[in-house]
């Protein structure tokens, strides 16, 4: 494969008009890999097509390499005997272990703070818990961008707004682990089991 510097510079050369007109030019240089190289491009081939999300001139800048593209390309080199698929699969169990344990810790020591406050164990904890229905998560996409954190927080506060509004976690394959609740956690009935205070119960503060 060609070295990414070999690629930037020719893709640059080639299609530099273009990558300006389509404010891509920026994401192509500072992209990490050839993924993100290839992503950029495609990027570019939607907007002359008319396809995907519309171009927006002074828009928010397009991402070469988003963190969950990282996290993947970390995974496989941290796990170059397996296939790729499996070590897909193994880094996102292995986050979703660190995720608890973040959560047990975080509500373990909101637990012990309620305590020390002669409060109900789950005064910190309780806040949140309840998982959003499709339509709730519908109506907090719809809101304007500076205003969707702050309700998220205050109404799904224990749950990962980026896995619910997006799609997509960026710690779903890190090692470290996302604090808060995902859509499975809440199928699965962790929400209801670890209510009373489980060893993985959310958190990630």
């Amino acid at each position: 494969a060609a070295p990414l510097s070999c690629a930037v510079f020719h893709l640059r050369r080639m299609c530099r008009d273009r990558l300006k007109r389509c404010e891509l030019l920026e994401p192509l240089l500072a992209a990490s890999s050839l993924d993100g190289a290839g992503r950029v491009l495609a990027r570019c081939r939607e907007i002359a097509d008319g396809r995907g999300a519309p171009f927006l001139p002074g828009g928010p800048p397009f991402v070469a390499d988003p963190p969950e593209a990282k996290a993947v390309a970390a995974a496989l080199a941290a796990r170059p005997h397996l296939p790729a698929e499996e070590a897909v699969a193994v880094a996102r169990e292995e986050a979703r272990a660190a995720g608890a344990r973040k959560r047990a810790a975080w509500e373990a020591r909101m637990q012990r703070r309620a305590r020390a406050e002669g409060k109900p164990d789950d005064h910190y904890t309780s806040a949140g818990l309840a998982p959003p229905t499709e339509a709730e998560v519908a109506g907090v996409r719809a809101l304007p961008a500076d205003e969707l954190p702050a309700a998220w927080a205050k109404q799904y506060g224990r749950h990962c707004r980026e896995r619910y509004v997006t799609g997509r976690c960026p710690w779903e394959f890190d090692k470290r682990g996302c604090g808060f609740l995902h859509p499975e956690d809440s199928r699965e009935g962790r929400v209801e089991e670890h209510e009373g205070g489980s060893a993985e119960a959310e958190g990630g503060m």
